[in-house]
């Protein structure tokens, strides 16, 4: 959902010259009608697939200011230390940007 606090924080982030990189959302949504990726200020990411194609999962709109890699991701799983999981959605995209 809508946050002014949480957006209000963002802007607060990047006043004081931190650079914020946010993930846009996973509900097929308008991401300028969420926190934080509604902040302008902030760095917004989509999804994209291994086509380059947005995912068919993420936020769109004007406010994503660029797409990375989110659909099936190879991550680090939890099951051992050494476990792998394929992972989707716009916080796997967000810390490539980052």
């Amino acid at each position: 959902g809508y946050s002014r606090a949480l957006n209000r924080a963002v802007e607060q982030a990047v006043a004081a010259g931190i650079s914020v990189t946010v993930a846009a959302g996973n509900v097929r949504a308008d991401s300028c009608n969420y926190s934080p990726s509604s902040v302008s200020a902030a760095l917004t990411v989509g999804s994209s697939t291994q086509t380059d194609a947005m995912s068919d999962f993420s936020n769109f709109g004007p406010c994503i200011d660029i797409l990375a890699p989110g659909s099936s991701v190879i991550s680090t799983g939890f099951s051992s230390d050494t476990a792998l999981a394929t992972m989707s959605g716009t916080s796997m995209a967000c810390p490539v940007v980052a």
